[in-house]
């Protein structure tokens, strides 16, 4: 997973766009609640894609 800094809307901290997590700012990434849970968002689309090939949507 890539890690960027970028400006997002205000409510928002994080983002992941798979392959790439996009945060607003550096103490973020230092959060370990706030990593596991981007984390695991990066998982479910990765697990996604995977399975919408295998059923050839």
């Amino acid at each position: 997973m890539f890690i960027r800094r970028v400006t997002l809307f205000k409510w928002v901290n994080g983002m992941v766009i798979w392959p790439f997590l996009l945060v607003q700012d550096k103490k973020s990434i230092k959060d370990p609640v706030f990593m596991n849970h981007e984390r695991i968002h990066a998982r479910q689309q990765l697990e996604l894609i995977l399975i919408l090939f295998l059923f050839g949507i």
